[in-house]
This record gives structure tokens, C-alpha cells and sequence, in this order.
């Protein structure tokens, strides 16, 4: 069974690049209106309460997705290319969308409908604040990716404090959504997130190249083809 612990150590520009990757996922700028109209009717108290509920599941289930996910994934024995090319995948499919539409009210526009004069911030707290606004699909793909490829204790830390740093913003961004979409300007706001999913999909295409090298390069397709044997 191969190892997913590959020969990659995580350094500060791959720290950065993870960093920008996962504020890039949450994309506040995109998620201050969804946010915003879910939260309306909330008080600041209850604001409070809903942004820190927010911010923990959101460190909580990517915690889970990095410590557990390596193990799963290494159960299964699967390439750390291949971990590294899914998260290039996960990375297109979740900035495409915001680089071509610049929201995300489309994705989260019928758990809002539903949720409409609710007044239960616990439930509306996990869905939909967290799921799908804040933490989605592609967001726990790409951690479970990068727990395959980086896969030591220290690189598993680095990235759990990453994950703390993003949950920050998530807080950040519940607690003063209504706000902050009164003040910026919806061109501004929409051209901020059209940058993040540029950010996104440039990202992926590294992820994606980076993944089927280490993959070709690993596979014993490749050392046959290469050897000529």
C-alpha cells in the first residue's frame, strides 16, 4: 500500500498560497450579501452568538478534514498526486463560478428562501451560514487533498493555524456583513469577488499540473514508459 506522505515539507510560500486558497473559498465578498439578508432580523447579542457558532464549525469541520482525512485517505491508498490534482479540481469547480457570476446568492439562494422569517440562529447558524455560504463541497475536498500531501505533524499544525486565521475572517465577516454591504458599492464588492475566483482557478491550474506530474512521475506506467521496459 503507498504511503501518502510524500517528500513535499510545507514552507512559508506554500503557507500563503494555502492561506489565500482557503480565503479565496470563502470569498467574503461574495458571502456578505447572503450573509447579510440571512442575519437581518438579528440582534447584535444575537450576531455575536451566530458569528462565533459560525466561525467554529467552520474551524471545526476543517480541523476534522485535515487530522481525519489523512488517515481515511491513507486506509484507501491513494497517491498523493492524485490528492494534489482533486484539489486542483476543487479549487476550478468552486472559483469558476464566482469568477464568471461574482456570488454566491445563485448556490444559496433556495436554503435563504427556506430559512425566510426564521428566527432559530442555531439551525440557520449551520445551514445556510455555514453550509453552503461560508464551507461547501470543494472547501473540505481540498483540505482532505492537502492532508494527503502534506501529511507531517508540523505541516498538520501549520495548517490547522490556517484554518484558524480563515475562521477569523469568517467571524469577522458574519458579525459586520450588514454593514460592510451598506457601505461598498455592489461594482466593488462583485469586482472583489471576481478577483478571488480568478485567484481560485489560477490556483487550481498549479494544483491540477503539480498533481499529474507527481502522479505520472510515481506511477508505474511512467517508470516503465520512461526506462523503455
Amino acid at each position: 500500500m503507498p504511503t501518502l506522505s510524500s517528500n513535499v515539507t510545507l514552507d512559508l510560500s506554500e503557507a500563503v498560497v494555502i492561506l489565500l486558497s482557503l480565503l479565496s473559498l470563502f470569498s467574503p465578498t461574495a458571502a456578505i450579501g447572503p450573509i447579510a439578508t440571512v442575519t437581518a432580523a438579528a440582534s447584535s447579542a444575537e450576531r455575536r452568538h451566530i458569528a462565533f457558532r459560525v466561525a467554529l464549525l467552520y474551524f471545526v469541520i476543517m480541523a476534522a478534514s485535515l487530522w481525519v482525512g489523512h488517515y481515511v485517505l491513507k486506509l484507501l491508498g491513494i497517491e498523493p498526486g492524485a490528492l494534489t490534482a482533486t484539489g486542483g479540481v476543487a479549487l476550478f469547480i468552486s472559483g469558476l463560478p464566482l469568477m464568471s457570476h461574482g456570488n454566491k446568492s445563485e448556490q444559496a439562494e433556495h436554503h435563504i428562501a427556506a430559512t425566510e422569517g426564521s428566527d432559530d440562529w442555531d439551525s440557520l447558524a449551520f445551514v445556510p451560514l455555514t453550509f453552503p455560504l461560508t464551507i461547501g463541497g470543494a472547501t473540505v475536498a481540498f483540505a482532505v487533498a492537502l492532508s494527503g500531501r502534506y501529511s507531517t505533524l508540523i505541516d498538520l499544525l501549520i495548517m490547522t493555524g490556517i484554518s484558524a486565521l480563515v475562521a477569523v475572517s469568517v467571524w469577522l465577516t458574519v458579525m459586520l456583513a450588514g454593514g460592510v454591504q451598506s457601505k461598498l458599492k455592489p461594482v466593488s464588492m462583485d469586482l472583489l469577488t471576481r478577483v478571488s475566483g480568478i485567484i481560485l482557478v489560477s490556483l487550481s491550474m498549479q494544483f491540477l499540473v503539480s498533481g499529474l506530474t507527481e502522479l505520472f512521475a510515481t506511477t508505474e506506467f511512467a517508470k516503465h514508459f520512461i526506462h523503455g521496459s
